[in-house]
């Protein structure tokens, strides 16, 4: 369907129901097409709406009005034109420029932004021989060699490939010009540090156009709280190269804490930790009488753990470590308390992203905290501590019995999750720490984060706590537990 907004025609595929519905805008010849095996990969519970940007597929062709502002323009007015209430934004490459200016403008109802390979705030390099063709009238020889030598990592399927290459001939000269003679050049760096939503970016780890070291340049450190991840083995096209694991990512980001805590506070005045966060990488000096450890190592523990964690897990390894810090004091426990700290924020690396791998999490866990310590300079007894910290914190009966650096992260952790032993602690001070760090959920959201790390390599949960969790709620996983390994024992007896 078309719809008028921003004085012109917009092409619209508007499909099923759901909140909140998730927005999509195409990259550089690409049309609402680019968008459909995302979208047929997604689980049904969304509404999906796909725009065709002034200028390319069936939206209407003006001569001019090809600014970043303009497009962002005609998504704000379509957006309102379909009533959507609560919407993620996705943009892919061009479509990605306009989805940050839109997001800066923080619009009512936007919960999240989804970047795809996209092009960064700041002025783009396009090599001038570029321009020109990407303006010039051989569209079909440029689209074909860009797609053989630039745009993908892996061919295109033949159909994937006549699908680009038609949507590019069909749109107009002007906007196909447009991007290399402006959009890409527009500097809204400074609009883009106003964003507020969630946001993910997810990026191929073979794009020659927008590659990750310039996405972690240009574009990660200007929006707070922003988190990468990383596609294996894909080039600049992931919405082609790779729509199921985009679709399965997109959902994740959809159903976790970080959208659903953003939603609500647009109800709920934010709390202090809040707050601080939107502005600033620091922590406030003490949440619930506990004071908050500020040395240069601390603060650097904090930004790396506050840059690769979804919202659910980066308020989880806080509240460990204050409940942590509580139960420490009621004990009257003389520890490290930097050591402590550290290995409380450091512990759930393991089940981001950026860091998850095939083994269990805890132990990767360990394994990028001792990394990142050895970095900075850490002798080797201080990351065997906070190493032990991190592997054992989901290991009843064995934490507990450690040095107290090392039982009270088993402890905190053990509180927050599951609340054990949450009665002796005083109610007041729990009260506090949950206003500073808000639950919002928690227990949905966080595991769903487990699964989702377990989905990533099912075998990391055989004969573990998760092997369950692994069997009933992951599909097509058959994790071993330690009854069936004993059961199918070799041994004859």
């Amino acid at each position: 369907m078309n719809i008028p907004s921003n004085g012109v025609s917009l092409h619209v595929t508007d499909q099923g129901q759901g909140i909140p519905a998730v927005v999509f805008l195409h990259c550089w010849g690409g049309s609402t097409r680019t968008w459909d095996r995302i979208i047929a990969a997604l689980p049904p519970r969304y509404r999906t709406v796909a725009i065709d940007q002034r200028g390319w597929g069936a939206s209407e062709h003006p001569t001019r009005g090809y600014s970043v502002a303009e497009l962002a323009d005609d998504t704000e007015g379509a957006i309102e034109a379909l009533g959507l209430e609560r919407y993620i934004l996705v943009g892919h490459s061009m479509g990605g420029k306009t989805a940050q200016l839109v997001a800066s403008r923080r619009p009512k109802g936007l919960v999240g932004l989804v970047l795809v390979a996209p092009a960064p705030p700041s002025p783009l390099k396009i090599p001038e021989e570029l321009r020109v063709m990407l303006e010039g009238p051989n569209v079909r020889e440029f689209v074909t060699m860009a797609l053989e030598q630039i745009l993908t990592y892996k061919p295109l399927s033949r159909e994937d490939a006549e699908l680009m290459i038609s949507d590019a001939i069909r749109g107009s000269a002007d906007a196909r010009a447009a991007w290399g003679r402006q959009t890409s050049l527009e500097d809204i760096t400074d609009a883009v540090s106003h964003i507020d939503a969630p946001t993910l970016v997810i990026s191929g780890d073979h794009d020659k156009i927008q590659p990750i070291e310039t996405l972690r340049r240009e574009l990660l450190p200007r929006i707070s709280g922003a988190v990468m991840q990383v596609l294996a083995n894909v080039g600049h096209l992931s919405p082609l190269e790779a729509p199921e694991e985009i679709a399965r990512r997109l959902d994740s980001f959809a159903q976790g804490a970080s959208v659903q805590a953003l939603a609500l506070s647009r109800f709920e005045m934010p709390s202090l930790l809040e707050r601080t966060l939107s502005q600033h990488l620091t922590l406030p000096r003490e949440i619930a009488s506990v004071r908050i450890p500020d040395s240069p190592l601390a603060q650097k523990a904090v930004d790396l753990a506050y840059r690769v964690s979804p919202a659910v897990v980066w308020t989880h390894v806080l509240r460990t470590f204050v409940f942590g810090a509580l139960v420490g004091r009621a004990q009257n426990l003389r520890y490290d308390e930097e050591l402590f700290f550290l290995a409380s924020v450091l512990h759930d690396l393991g089940l981001t992203t950026e860091f998850r791998s095939t083994e269990r999490f805890e132990v990767v866990g360990a394994d990028a905290a001792a990394a990142f310590l050895r970095d900075q300079g850490v002798n080797d007894e201080r990351r065997a501590i906070i190493w032990d910290a991190i592997a054992l914190h989901t290991s009843v009966g064995i934490a507990s019995r450690k040095r107290p650096e090392i039982a009270l992260v088993h402890i905190g952790a053990g509180i927050d999750v599951l609340g054990l032993e949450l009665n002796k602690l005083p109610p007041t001070l729990v009260a506090q720490t949950i206003e500073a760090l808000p639950r919002h959920d928690f227990n949905k959201a966080f595991f769903s984060v487990l699964v989702d790390t377990i989905a990533h390599a099912p075998q990391s949960a055989a004969m573990t706590w998760m092997s369950e969790t692994a069997n009933e709620y992951v599909p097509g996983c058959h994790c071993p537990s330690f009854t069936s390994q004993l059961q199918a024992s070799p041994f004859k007896e």
